[in-house]
């Protein structure tokens, strides 16, 4: 090949800029020792680790053991010294694991100690890859062997009809000049393309523009003067929408006569499903090739009747993940951590009288919902719970009725549900996550491996399925009892398990420009939700669930990071099944995101979806963990519950029904452990009267009210804020302490219920809210008292003309009421007062609260 005059300086530059490293050739040259480095123990790993862009500033390796044995602390381990590779680390294996037993230990390369700077996905290392391994910079392959890390093109990506993008592994070395003459463009018979342009965009990339256009499913050497070739794969263009995208419904499509299996895998030259006769083993084992039938997408149709074999998927592409057996992203059925996707026919697991149960008509909008939240584990895990040892943390034991505190009348389950009042019961995940499902270790359920199957460690059998029937049979239950259901569910990242990047290499998931993983979900990665086939998962999975489950509603983890579009398409689609179903999250990223706009607050209630109002949860009791107080505490930030009061529509809410008010969730220290940290040295009738305070000012708060399950009466988690993976012990409900605290129980439950009885604490439009309700100027001798002032005549439904609600957070005060005599409906203390008439003023003690009406 014949290059420009700029040959001698790009070489002449190379050498400069990459001494000691390892130039392109067949095979690498075997790692130089260094004198600096410590000797070799026995049980020592000994990781060269290798950045192209040589940053390794506070570079470690996060380590654990995969089974979750044993792990040394601290558990980052640093660079003994460095070879002409990179870093070199040891890590003494005996440290992990259980003693004499098969060792896999998890590695995460991260800069500075910042988890914001991880290095793409967990690696696992284990015996039977030696105790030398490479390690290359934002690439998962651990190497037995070194690795050529010369300067090559990672990525030729084709990005539009005439355009490719070139990235390198190092920084392009020449900046000014005609760049054409260093690049050159084969077709599959190795015809050069004419090229029309050449920009150097970054530091690492240039982007080619050719003359003739290029055809998105062929193939196009690029070789750049000084690089290692490569040869081109799909970019945008993989997602366009005329090129790549299919209605048809994915998986396994059963019947008894046939099964159909379809799979999109827009990069894949080969596609096969595989069968078998059991969820581990060979049995069975027959590999069916899949037919291209365009646009992406593999299919074929089996004959006979498939029902309750197992199947495995595999696709031949370019990808670290690919080539391998995996479980179908599709799959509605699986059987635990290492098993595989089961061939169901789902209606006949509906157990009897399913389909006929009818959802319960407790709403008939958003502003309705009075939500409880809870693990399915949790509702039930405690022996207070009453419920049979063998069902506890499972769909049938959170199914059962009559349950009650062993040796009291005291109700516990479904059926103090149904006496608190609540409509809509918020369950942690349960889609099928990474987890042991035949062990008791606890986990809340946030890495999804599978979307569209129940975890089975919530059933009572795992390889079975158990996990479809039971599930159905907790929401009939509900159901039943007239409360909803609403899924937590995580479509924002996936876990490292997933088989979304074996099935479609870099289609599912954002990557930045250098290759590595966007992770604004703070676990790993981000679900690409805007690529079209990754938009069509999320919304046919929802609507799958609310079908097939009969589920009442979704609560989106990290919602900012499914962009808007996406989620409008889900409440749609659900909202057409049933308009009284609900669509919220959590309207933030948990770090920077590879999204162009994340939801928030303000980008939800513009689309029409409920979200989270942290605003109003930090004003009542401050920030969730640490000491910082709120206005229960001492009324501090008086005008930031005002506006919660108001649904926030002079904040960010365009309407009440966006707000989803609450002031504890699952996350972060609960309601009672933050009073008491928050509070060092209140008493016991304080921290009660803060806790009633909080859940007071919730039910009369304009939105949907949020509950966290039992902070009605003081559920604590013995100060963890961060319990996801923490014991029972820690994290169960412990129902005697209903016995315990029965007053604030009682005041939370008649507020709930005076909530359900008036119309005016759930108006449903901001107009309404600007006409009806009204608030005091502060009082001078006790500015943060709250005095508000809800109209409801001819709102219909409701039966009181006026209500006033007094707020006292500090000390104790003599309010001036309007004229007119009232009816004391409910305070949180001294309780027999009411239902007596008051007129003229009304003493409150501190962290009192009352609602007056006429």
């Amino acid at each position: 090949m014949r290059f420009s005059k700029l040959t001698g300086y790009i070489k002449t530059l190379f050498l400069s800029l990459f001494a000691g490293s390892a130039v392109a050739q067949d095979s690498a040259p075997a790692t130089k020792p260094t004198s600096s480095l410590p000797e070799v123990k026995p049980g020592t790993l000994v990781i060269h680790y290798h950045r192209y862009d040589g940053n390794y500033n506070g570079l470690g390796i996060w380590t654990w053991d995969q089974e979750e044995n044993r792990t040394p602390e601290p558990p980052e381990v640093f660079p003994v010294g460095e070879d002409d590779f990179g870093k070199v680390f040891h890590i003494d294996t005996t440290l992990y694991g259980e003693i004499g037993k098969p060792k896999s230990i998890g590695l995460i390369p991260r800069l500075n100690n910042s988890w914001d700077q991880k290095d793409g996905t967990d690696r696992f290392w284990n015996e039977s890859l030696g105790y030398e391994i490479w390690m290359v910079g934002n690439n998962p392959t651990l190497f037995t062997t070194r690795p050529d890390v010369s300067p090559k093109i990672r990525y030729a990506k084709l990005d539009a009809d005439h355009t490719i993008t070139v990235i390198f592994s190092h920084v392009f070395p020449y900046q000014q000049g005609d760049l054409k003459p260093l690049v050159k463009v084969l077709d599959a018979q190795n015809n050069p393309l004419g090229i029309q342009k050449v920009t150097h965009t970054f530091a690492d990339r240039l982007e080619v523009v050719t003359e003739q256009a290029l055809d998105p499913f062929g193939t196009y050497t690029v070789m750049v003067e000084g690089f290692k070739s490569n040869t081109t794969t799909m970019g945008n263009l993989l997602f366009d929408p005329a090129l790549f995208y299919s209605d048809a419904p994915m998986g396994a499509l059963y019947s008894p006569e046939s099964t159909t299996f379809r799979l999109f895998s827009p990069t894949a030259r080969a596609a096969w499903v595989i069968l078998y006769t059991n969820p581990t083993g060979d049995e069975g084992r027959r590999e069916i090739v899949l037919s291209n039938a365009g646009k992406g997408v593999w299919e074929t149709t089996v004959t006979g009747d498939l029902k309750n074999q197992h199947y495995m998927v595999k696709v031949d592409a370019d990808g670290p993940a690919a080539n391998r057996e995996v479980v179908d992203i599709w799959s509605k059925a699986n059987t635990g951590r290492n098993g595989r996707g089961k061939i169901v026919n789902l209606r006949e697991l509906d157990p009897p009288g399913f389909r006929e149960t009818p959802r319960p008509g407790t709403i008939l909008g958003p502003t309705d919902a009075i939500i409880w939240e809870v693990s399915v584990r949790d509702f039930t895990m405690d022996e207070s719970s009453g419920v049979p040892l063998e069902l506890r943390g499972k769909f049938k034991g959170a199914a059962l009725r009559g349950t009650t505190i062993p040796g009291t009348s005291t109700k516990t389950g479904i059926d103090y549900l149904v006496d608190l009042g609540v409509t809509h019961v918020q369950i942690l995940p349960i889609q099928d996550f990474d987890n042991r499902e035949d062990e008791n270790e606890y986990n809340w359920g946030y890495m999804t491996t599978n979307f569209n199957s129940p975890d089975g460690w919530f059933a009572t059998e795992m390889e079975s399925t158990a996990r479809i029937t039971e599930f159905k049979e907790m929401v009939q239950a509900f159901h039943k009892a007239g409360i909803r259901v609403i899924m937590d569910v995580v479509y924002n990242h996936t876990a490292p398990n997933a088989s979304f990047e074996s099935i479609a290499p870099r289609y599912y998931h954002r990557f930045r420009p250098d290759g590595s993983y966007w992770n604004g979900s703070g676990t790993g990665n981000e679900f690409n939700s805007e690529a079209p086939m990754a938009s069509k998962f999320i919304v046919d999975s929802c609507r799958f669930w609310v079908e097939e489950y009969r589920v009442d509603g979704f609560r989106f983890d990290l919602m900012g990071l499914v962009d808007a579009g996406t989620m409008v398409k889900v409440r749609e689609a659900v909202q057409e099944i049933d308009p009284t179903l609900l669509v919220y999250g959590e309207p933030w990223a948990a770090a920077e995101s590879g999204l162009q706009q994340v939801v928030w607050k303000d980008v939800a209630s513009r689309n029409n979806l409920g979200a989270f109002n942290d605003h109003f949860r930090n004003a009542i009791k401050g920030f969730p963990d640490g000491d910082q107080p709120g206005y229960v505490f001492d009324g501090r930030d008086r005008n930031g519950v005002i506006s919660g009061l108001q649904g926030s529509i002079n904040d960010w809410a365009e309407s009440p029904s966006h707000a989803l008010q609450y002031v504890t969730c699952h996350d972060n220290l609960s309601l009672w452990d933050k009073i008491v940290y928050s509070s060092k040295g209140a008493s016991e009738q304080d921290i009660i009267r803060m806790n009633e305070l909080s859940l007071g000012i919730l039910a009369v708060a304009q939105g949907k009210m949020f509950l966290h399950a039992a902070s009605e009466f003081g559920y604590d988690k013995q100060m963890e804020h961060n319990s996801y993976n923490k014991p029972d012990s820690i994290n169960s409900i412990k129902w005697g302490h209903r016995i315990k605290h029965a007053g604030m129980e009682d005041f939370v439950r008649d507020m709930i219920a005076l909530r359900r009885d008036h119309p005016m604490f759930r108006l449903t439009t901001k107009e309404a809210v600007l006409e009806r309700v009204a608030f005091e100027a502060p009082i001078p001798q006790n500015p943060h008292a709250i005095i508000m002032t809800v109209a409801g005549k001819e709102l219909e439904g409701e039966e009181w003309a006026t209500a006033v609600v007094i707020i006292n957070p500090t000390q104790e005060h003599t309010f001036d009421l309007p004229a007119g005599v009232w009816n004391l409906a409910i305070t949180n203390v001294n309780r027999e007062r009411e239902g007596s008439t008051v007129e003229g003023t009304l003493k409150l003690e501190s962290k009192e609260m009352v609602v007056l009406n006429r």
